[in-house]
């Protein structure tokens, strides 16, 4: 098969990228061993596998990763997701606990038309939203939601690099949160 200069060029960019794009690990970021929630201490085991960096407390956990590396690589995953998905069911267990606050990023108008008890309003959409949500508390947990799930995961996925220790993002929104029984406030 003959190339012309422009498409061997192209071709050569594409393997030259795909062989960049093998070579990017993620990083791990989390701050205790994963598998077991110890701190590291001196001499954590660290290793790549598949395109992840992993770092455990100690070799016990390493023989415990390489008898069921899926498995663990199941639990990492989950454990890096920025914020945690909740149905309305688990949504409601955690806005029981007044020390968490509910965060609507829906708009001004959909907030006032109705809205979950307690929750403060900050639309994910509006120019001041990273200012906004700069003045509040990043070591408490925020429920997060808006109409239908959306751009609660836009929020969350905005929230996360920047310091909040936890995020929880409710399933279907507050229609779902209405459709199980619920009655907002306006």
């Amino acid at each position: 098969m003959k190339m012309n200069f422009p498409a061997l060029l192209i071709a050569t960019g594409l393997a030259f990228a795909t062989a960049q794009a093998a070579d990017v690990v993620k990083p791990y970021t989390l701050k205790k061993c994963f598998m077991s929630g110890h701190d590291f201490e001196d001499k954590p085991v660290e290793f790549d596998y598949q395109g992840q960096h992993v770092k455990l407390c100690c070799n016990d956990c390493k023989a415990d990763f390489d008898k069921e590396p899926a498995k663990w690589m199941t639990k990492l995953a989950a454990a890096l997701q920025p914020f945690e998905n909740a149905n309305v069911e688990r949504f409601e267990k955690l806005r029981a606990d007044k020390k968490n606050v509910v965060l609507d990023v829906r708009t001004k108008k959909e907030f006032d038309d109705g809205h979950i008890p307690g929750a403060i309003n900050i639309d994910v959409n509006a120019a001041d939203f990273q200012s906004k949500v700069a003045k509040l508390d990043k070591s408490k947990t925020y429920l997060v939601h808006c109409a239908g799930g959306v751009r609660s995961v836009t929020a969350c996925k905005k929230l996360a690099p920047t310091g909040f220790e936890r995020l929880v993002n409710l399933e279907g929104g507050y229609k779902a949160w209405e459709k199980a029984g619920n009655k907002g406030e306006k």
